[in-house]
């Protein structure tokens, strides 16, 4: 990025997604990243483009028009046409924790490959620092809703300078903030505030996907019996 800041233009909407690659969206929770996520594929695919969906929760599955497809494994979004796949809440999926695990490795393949599928693919999140590190730099465009200050101070460097931009833009926009979100596309450099609506489908029930989900149990501790042996 050069060091001096592109003043932020306004940006239509379908038009600002690439065609194949992997863009990010994140912001402080109820800022609006999944209305937004749907949102966007909801203007693709009035533009003629298919979208699908990875692993959500059976209660967002029935609030999806039937026009989403719905996958729930790689191998299952490595057979699909192209299209737009949706991954909300992407820190269940390829957690910066589990860099090395099986499905964080799937999809670093199927970034790699997102090109010659066709695919675009779309990773929904609340922190950057929470997605694997591969994921982030592979990003063709970062859309970015409302920030918080701590956003900024647990920022990867990478993304800082333009993440304290938009907390800039942001701080001084009047209105509903959740309206807004500030795009970043990073292979040309052009940085753009984009008026987004809500999908014609928006219901509570995908607002709160992943209110069903049951995390794993962490693990007891293990106790261990001290045994007297007989002299």
């Amino acid at each position: 990025m050069p060091n001096h800041q592109p003043k932020p233009k306004r940006i239509a909407s379908w038009s600002c997604l690439p065609k194949t690659g992997v863009v990010l969206v994140f912001g402080h929770r109820g800022e609006g990243k999944s209305a937004l996520a749907w949102w966007l594929a909801d203007e693709a695919h009035k533009q003629g483009r298919q979208v699908a969906a990875f692993a959500l929760s059976d209660q967002a599955k029935t609030a999806l028009p039937k026009w989403v497809r719905h996958v729930e494994t790689h191998q299952e979004v490595a057979k699909l046409k192209p299209c737009l796949v949706v991954a909300d809440e992407a820190a269940f999926k390829v957690h910066a924790r589990r860099a090395q695990s099986e499905a964080n490795v799937e999809w670093t393949r199927l970034v790699a490959i997102s090109r010659h599928k066709g695919h675009l693919l779309l990773f929904v999140g609340q922190h950057a620092r929470q997605l694997d590190v591969g994921l982030v730099a592979d990003a063709d465009l970062v859309v970015m809703k409302r920030p918080s200050l701590l956003h900024l101070r647990f920022a990867r460097p990478e993304l800082r300078p333009e993440l304290e931009m938009a907390y800039e833009r942001f701080a001084k926009a009047r209105g509903d903030k959740r309206a807004w979100s500030f795009v970043v596309d990073y292979h040309t450099g052009r940085v753009g505030f984009l008026r987004n609506g809500l999908p014609r489908f928006w219901s509570d029930k995908l607002s709160k996907a992943f209110a069903v989900v049951e995390l794993a149990p962490e693990r007891k501790e293990t106790k261990i019996r001290r045994v007297r042996c007989a002299s």
